[in-house]
C-alpha cells in the first residue's frame, strides 16, 4: 500500500518488512529508516530479499 499527505493511516497498525535488493545502496535503506521514524513506524524488520522475489521485482521493471 502507498499513503500519501491525503491517505493517512496510523502507523501503530503498520507492520513493515524492508528487503532491500542487491542494487539498493545503504542509502536508499537509511533514507526508508528516516521516513519511517518521521512517520512513528516502530515495526520493522530488514530481511534479505529471496532470489525469487527479486526475480518477479525486476521481470516489474520491464
Amino acid at each position: 500500500m502507498i499513503l500519501d499527505k491525503k491517505r493517512r493511516a496510523d502507523p501503530a497498525y503498520f507492520e513493515i518488512i524492508l528487503k532491500p535488493s542487491q542494487e539498493a545502496t545503504y542509502r536508499n535503506t537509511v533514507d526508508v529508516l528516516d521516513k519511517m521514524a518521521i512517520d512513528a513506524i516502530r515495526h520493522f524488520a530488514l530481511v534479505d530479499i529471496s532470489q525469487e522475489e527479486y526475480t518477479i521485482m525486476r521481470s516489474k521493471e520491464q
